[in-house]
């Protein structure tokens, strides 16, 4: 008999639920959407303190609202929440789902906002399933070329080069994560070059002794020196993929707090 997982999304905003009505994203571009479109998972609540942004999104998805993320737990009793409100606001609904004992919990990156208050959430996670959604490590793209590098085939990797726009915390902790997904272990150069918000940019190159990989169109297209690969389907897709099969206990979270922590210590030396 299949089993479908429950799934409450808290924070209905950009990535929690509203960018899945915006026609110019490729789609799902929301937890909500991209939870709704799996076999396995049912949504059965979304949460926002707005009234008007939560009327938007139970609209929209056709799932029940709350105003209250305990009041939606304590009645639904999800098998995985979705944290997806504003990062300083992470470490107190960490410890609510905590206490609620949540089975599986995912939180928006970053992390959070302070070193101190990353240190204090790896803390309470600890014997918890929580997976940090750096959703570049679930993209197939970003994995082939972890092996890839892993294997030689840029040599040694010199120097990385970052190029965002929407700020550090933002855009920027994507390229600082994946650096340190791609090439554990390796102390080298980061350089940032920001760019204006008018765009969306997160673009990255690493530059190794045998060539140079350069990830633009937002992360979705990777030019290595024997050619170019693309893929441009929503990165949520492969990140509802990977809840899934961690609560099918066939895999284990691949971005864990100890990673999201590592991201806001490197974001503290920028800013």
């Amino acid at each position: 008999m299949s089993i479908n997982y429950r799934a409450v999304v808290i924070g209905c905003g950009k990535i929690g639920a509203l960018w899945g009505l915006d026609p110019a994203r490729t789609q799902p571009a929301s937890w909500a959407g991209a939870l709704q479109a799996h076999a396995k998972v049912d949504v059965v609540g979304l949460v926002d303190r707005d009234s008007q942004t939560l009327a938007k999104a139970t609209e929209a998805y056709g799932v029940e609202g709350y105003s209250d993320a305990r009041d939606a737990v304590e009645k639904l009793k999800p098998d995985v929440v979705i944290i997806a409100t504003p990062p300083d606001s992470h470490e107190e609904l960490l410890a609510l789902m905590l206490e609620l004992t949540v089975p599986f919990i995912v939180c928006e990156k970053p992390l959070t906002t302070t070193v101190e208050s990353a240190e204090r959430m790896v803390k309470a996670a600890v014997g918890h399933k929580v997976l940090v959604n750096h959703q570049r490590r679930f993209f197939p793209l970003y994995k082939a070329a972890q092996k890839r590098i892993a294997d030689g085939e840029l040599g040694e990797i010199v120097k990385a080069t970052g190029h965002y726009s929407k700020g550090l915390l933002n855009n920027g902790s994507h390229l600082i994560d994946i650096v340190f997904y791609m090439v554990p272990q390796k102390k080298m150069p980061l350089e940032f070059v920001v760019h204006d918000d008018s765009e969306e940019i997160h673009d990255l190159i690493l530059e190794g002794t045998k060539g140079t990989l350069k990830i633009t169109h937002l992360g979705y297209r990777f030019e290595w020196p024997g050619g170019a690969e693309e893929d441009v389907r929503s990165m949520l897709e492969p990140s509802v993929s990977h809840i899934v099969e961690c609560l099918d206990g066939t895999a284990m979270p691949l971005c864990t707090p100890e990673d999201g922590l590592k991201v806001i210590r490197a974001l503290s030396v920028y800013q």
